[in-house]
């Protein structure tokens, strides 16, 4: 998985970088120290890989947000 991730980065379409400045992340942060390393992540912290489904409410919310930033 990570060398797809790494190579998506390095050979990423000219489409996605006139996206870029609109894509948003909810991740999981399952144990709650993790770092927010770009302003388009959101972290919703004690959940790991389905947020939506284990913390609809914190999601949902997350979700207001972005909708409200776009």
């Amino acid at each position: 998985m990570y060398e797809c991730i790494k190579w998506n980065s390095q050979k990423e379409p000219s489409e996605l970088k006139n996206f870029s400045s609109k894509l948003y992340n909810i991740n999981g942060g399952p144990t709650g120290n993790e770092k927010v390393l770009h302003e388009s992540v959101v972290l919703i912290f004690s959940v790991g890989h389905f947020v939506a489904q284990v913390k609809p409410d914190e999601f949902n919310a997350a979700l207001e947000m972005i909708i409200t930033k776009l």
